[in-house]
């Protein structure tokens, strides 16, 4: 797959997560208050069983199985561009789940507790227009410097939620600060595709997403201890704190990230090469 048909494919995908994220706040609630509490929780059970089995099913679209490479590690947590990529995730991860936690405290705190939905659809929204808007680019620079960027854009459109005073303030800023999403996870799932071998991709990727959804949970717990000890009005200053421990990471470990993308794509290059060669 060419580099603009990754990138592409992993921009449709993150445009359809975040569809998710419009949408699924808003069908849950509408359930939970239309028909009863339990709704709310048995339909999201339903939905994610019967996508499961439905993903299982198809064979069509399944990639073939890559034969191991004697030469490549055994576990993909030895290649150092992942270990500070997983790390980078964490921080991602903690910022998405801290920001849902703090926007619900802090709608609540303003007396409309039932917009928090619509809010956080809000921050989507944003980040789906940019996703679209990414796909249609073509990429310039390398991977390694687009993904510093990104999380640079994602820290830094993150501040001005910390100047939120009302229901009207924070609905413009949701939206800019979900902005930079889109673009940081489309240019990291394709960074982590280029730093794993293909025999190991499977692996790779699931420790990526791992990675988010460990940091997501780590990032809603820190949330709510972070209201109550300090208030809803101080909260959005987590988020933009490990929005900033997110930026330090991938600034401190670009270099690292550069070396195993080269590392990486070497063998590659050598085995085409020689295949070539053999052709001729």
């Amino acid at each position: 797959m060419t580099t603009n048909a990754c990138m592409w494919a992993n921009s449709f995908e993150q445009v359809l997560d975040e569809m998710c994220f419009v949408l699924g706040p808003i069908i849950v609630v509408g359930l939970a208050t239309g028909i009863a509490p339990e709704a709310g929780r048995i339909a999201p059970l339903i939905l994610t069983l019967g996508g499961t089995v439905l993903f299982s099913l198809q064979r069509g679209t399944e990639p073939p199985v890559q034969p191991a490479d004697p030469s490549v590690p055994r576990s993909p947590l030895t290649n150092r561009g992942l270990q500070v990529m997983m790390l980078v995730f964490l921080f991602t991860g903690s910022l998405f789940g801290s920001l849902e936690v703090v926007t619900i405290a802090f709608t609540d705190s303003l007396h409309h507790k039932s917009s928090a939905g619509l809010v956080l659809a809000l921050q989507a929204v944003g980040s789906a227009l940019a996703g679209l808007l990414f796909g249609l680019l073509t990429p310039r620079g390398s991977s390694t410097t687009r993904f510093l960027m990104g999380v640079g854009g994602m820290a830094v459109l993150m501040l001005p939620l910390t100047l939120a005073s009302g229901l009207w303030s924070l609905v413009p800023l949701m939206f800019i600060a979900g902005m930079a999403t889109s673009p940081t996870m489309i240019t990291g799932m394709g960074l982590v595709q280029e730093l794993i071998p293909r025999s190991q991709i499977n692996e790779g990727m699931t420790l990526a997403v791992t990675s988010l959804l460990g940091g997501s949970s780590l990032g809603s717990m820190l949330a709510g201890w972070s209201v109550e000890h300090f208030g809803a009005e101080n909260s959005y200053l987590l988020p933009v704190s490990v929005a900033a421990l997110a930026l330090l990471t991938a600034a401190a470990g670009l270099g690292r990230l550069r070396r195993s993308v080269l590392a990486t794509q070497t063998p590659a290059l050598t085995k085409d090469t020689a295949e070539l060669g053999q052709q001729v």
